[in-house]
């Protein structure tokens, strides 16, 4: 990427309402440095300059579709979501069935996104588990003390490192006898340093918001942004489907199977196709090339578990 490509795409990304002073931040250099760069007047080290820049680019780079992830309308809100929660310190909750993208599209925001902590929630888990689990996730290892001492030190963490985002994946399973513990940690991290560096997401299934307001009203209506996941559209069905050869009845099955009120999904969609593309290549025949029939589809789900 030579200087007139990467002035460009600083520009297209200013122009959609990112600063200066957030580029340069993100980059470690300062605001006049970048500055003085995109006029064509800096006379640094333009070629680490130009590599710290790529390296920024390449994080904000749109996430392109593959099967194993769309941009579907549940996937762009969750991501919004994210993003917003993550800029603007706020509390999201993000919820609906099983199957419907939600760890997967949370996955591709933490991974294309800098400061995210990632937290696969458990029944199992209890307030000591979220501390040690935040802790070493912001490499704040081997702290001691009382909750009270140990909250105290991930608080001061977010307020010299602003930015972070908290995300809380199957957060309903934290939601049991011992819910008022556990939720108190997040709330007091996440109120306490409002303002000053750290956004939450909690995600789980359908019944977390209710479960939410039965358990923690406060943490219920501290819910800045919030999205119910909704499930494939058949155009989004068909968009998974780009490039691929399919009778209209085949068409028809894998779109049933995607969006059915009983218990359609992504993920049942995918596990299908996968299973199609398994038994094309036991046949020796080639997905992208050959036409998959309805026949094909019956064969292939015999694979898959009940």
């Amino acid at each position: 990427m030579n200087r007139e490509q990467i002035v460009k795409k600083i520009n297209e990304i200013l122009k959609n309402g990112v600063t200066q002073v957030s580029i340069a931040k993100e980059i470690g250099k300062s605001e006049a440095t970048l500055s003085q760069y995109l006029k064509g007047v800096y006379s640094g080290d333009v070629e680490s300059l130009e590599k710290s820049l790529i390296e920024y680019l390449k994080k904000k780079e749109p996430l392109k579709h593959t099967r194993e992830f769309i941009k579907t309308k549940d996937a762009t809100c969750i991501l919004g979501i994210c993003n917003s929660c993550q800029k603007l310190e706020q509390l999201g909750l993000v919820y609906g069935r099983s199957g419907f993208g939600k760890t997967t599209t949370l996955r591709k925001y933490v991974d294309s996104t800098d400061k995210v902590i990632y937290i696969v929630c458990n029944s199992f888990m209890n307030a000591n588990d979220i501390i040690k689990r935040i802790s070493i996730a912001l490499g704040l290892k081997g702290l001691v003390g009382s909750k009270d001492e140990r909250i105290a030190k991930i608080k001061e963490f977010f307020k010299y490192n602003k930015g972070y985002l908290l995300i809380f994946d199957e957060a309903d399973k934290l939601l049991n006898k011992d819910t008022i513990s556990k939720l108190d940690v997040i709330k007091t991290i996440y109120d306490e340093v409002d303002g000053d560096g750290v956004g939450v997401i909690l995600a789980g299934e359908q019944h977390l918001k209710t479960k939410l307001g039965l358990y923690f009203e406060m943490v219920r209506n501290r819910g800045d942004l919030e999205w119910e996941l909704k499930g494939l559209s058949r155009l989004e069905v068909e968009t998974y489907l780009q490039g691929i050869k399919l009778t209209s009845k085949a068409l028809e099955e894998l779109v049933m199977r995607a969006t059915n009120d009983n218990n359609g999904c992504f993920r049942t969609l995918n596990r299908t196709f996968k299973n199609v593309q398994r038994l094309f290549e036991d046949r020796n025949k080639n997905i992208e090339a050959e036409e998959i029939g309805l026949e094909d589809i019956k064969s292939a789900c015999i694979l898959m578990p009940k």
